[in-house]
């Protein structure tokens, strides 16, 4: 099903299964706006159904009702790609939806959430400015080479999700409660807060990441977190862990005001490079003893800046 240029003011129930909406010029020249600020524009309940190439704008009513540009409600195997979204309260939403693909879109203040037990969908190549992607309940999904603009990826109650190849600037990436067995890995974070890991979960891991000029590299306050092969570069702090037994191995900081903070015991450090650290290279507060260091190199040492370099 193709639609022609042109601007159209409806909110659209899509239920058939099987079914392809896109744009005539496969350029997003149809403009579909909400004539209700609390509803969202499309609203996909059908299966293996694909939108793409519109440029969609106007659910931007109270956040209680959910308003999305395009929402995905208890549906398998639909594929978002190619849309611009702008000035909804959430771009894309899914609901109990499993195995989509959201991808190639543009959101600008628009959001992407995933909510109710909609897992094992992939979320890629999207770029987001003054827009977040959101995981509640939600578990075996991958976040992957997605750019963010003063916005984060965050999740609650949502476990064994892989956040891989995202830039993320002025924002984050944060794991809440209850959140265990992820997945962060090679992603870049400038100019923001770094990653964080509430409490209540464990088993995460941390690596391969660049955090470049925020004000925590890397800070959980979990059990079993791994925290591997990470270059942190003009933080605050650069490691905080509160929580034991985790392990710190193969990091590099550098320019870092603290370099590696443990406040809790059972901690395994090993082979971290820590360079040019302002007030403490490595602080042990609780002083148990128990933790384990090894081979830690302090000093001045060339590394890359950026993985894009």
């Amino acid at each position: 099903m193709t639609v022609m240029p042109g601007s159209y003011n409806e909110s659209i129930v899509v239920n058939v299964t099987s079914l392809t909406i896109r744009s005539e010029s496969k350029n997003p020249e149809v403009l579909v706006k909400s004539p209700e600020e609390n509803k969202s524009i499309f609203l996909i309940t059908a299966n293996n159904v694909t939108l793409s190439d519109f440029n969609i704008t106007g659910a931007k009513g109270n956040y209680t009702y959910y308003p999305s540009g395009i929402c995905l409600k208890n549906t398998r195997n639909c594929k978002i790609t190619g849309n611009t979204l702008f000035e909804n309260c959430l771009g894309v939403y899914l609901v109990n939806a499993d195995q989509n693909t959201i991808s190639e879109n543009l959101l600008f203040n628009s959001s992407i959430y995933l909510n109710e037990n909609s897992n094992v969908n992939n979320l890629r190549d999207n770029t987001l400015e003054e827009g977040s992607i959101s995981l509640s309940y939600s578990s075996y999904n991958t976040i992957s080479e997605n750019s963010l603009f003063n916005g984060s990826i965050s999740m609650g109650e949502s476990s064994r999700n892989n956040l891989t190849d995202n830039n993320i600037e002025k924002g984050s990436i944060f794991l809440g409660v209850w959140c265990s067995l992820n997945l962060i890995s090679k992603n870049e974070i400038s100019d923001g807060w770094g990653i964080s890991i509430a409490c209540c979960g464990g088993g995460d891991e941390i690596s391969d990441n660049i955090i470049l000029n925020s004000s925590y590299g890397v800070s959980t306050y979990d059990h079993g977190i791994d925290v591997i092969n990470n270059s942190i570069i003009d933080c605050y702090c650069g490691i905080d862990i509160s929580q034991s037994p985790s392990r710190i191995h193969n990091n590099t900081l550098l320019n870092c005001s603290t370099g590696i903070t443990v406040m809790d015991s059972s901690t395994d450090i090993l082979n971290n490079i820590i360079i040019s650290s302002a007030e403490c290279g490595l602080s042990i507060p609780d002083r148990e003893f128990d933790e384990r260091i090894y081979n830690p190199t302090f000093g001045s040492k060339h590394i890359p800046t950026s993985k894009y370099s």
